[in-house]
């Protein structure tokens, strides 16, 4: 339930941005977000924080809001500039997006990622993984392109079949 986010509103943790101290989280949308109030969201969203200090008080104030379609299982990861925020959303998309949350480009992976994108900070190497497969994706600036994918259901099942392997980052 915790990495596939049964039925909690954050399943995900956090990132920061060591460049300007915002917090990205992916996690349910509000309710009335999908245009029905009815206890439950059909959306998920990323979120673009700032803390502030109010005399003794702190505040996380919105910087941006992305609404998704269902939800994420994994972190969103930036890159090392803090220029771009990578997450998977439960379609089975890797997205890429600005750190204003303006959609910059979305690949079909097929299956959901799980955990958090692994980013390489000197040359646009992404990595993602799904339960059973992890991917090694190029950001081209305004696409994404898978380089190579390796299936780790039939490459690492140690217990001969007996169980289904899974990857859990």
């Amino acid at each position: 339930d915790v990495v596939l986010g049964g039925g909690t509103e954050i399943a995900n943790y956090f990132s920061v941005d060591p460049n300007s101290g915002e917090i990205w989280v992916a996690a349910t949308a509000p309710d009335a977000a999908d245009g029905v109030e009815d206890g439950y969201s059909a959306l998920g969203a990323l979120y673009g924080l700032t803390l502030q200090q109010n005399g003794a008080d702190y505040a996380l104030t919105p910087v941006c809001e992305r609404d998704i379609q269902g939800g994420s299982a994994s972190t969103p990861a930036l890159r090392a500039d803090g220029q771009r925020i990578y997450f998977g959303d439960s379609e089975g998309n890797l997205l890429a997006l600005d750190n204003q949350c303006q959609l910059l480009w979305q690949l079909p992976i097929g299956k959901q990622i799980v955990g958090s994108i692994g980013v390489a900070a000197d040359n646009n190497e992404l990595y993602a993984s799904t339960m059973e497969t992890v991917y090694q994706i190029i950001d081209e600036g305004d696409h994404g392109r898978i380089r190579w994918q390796a299936d780790l259901a039939s490459a690492f099942n140690p217990l001969q079949g007996r169980l289904k392997a899974m990857n859990l980052d």
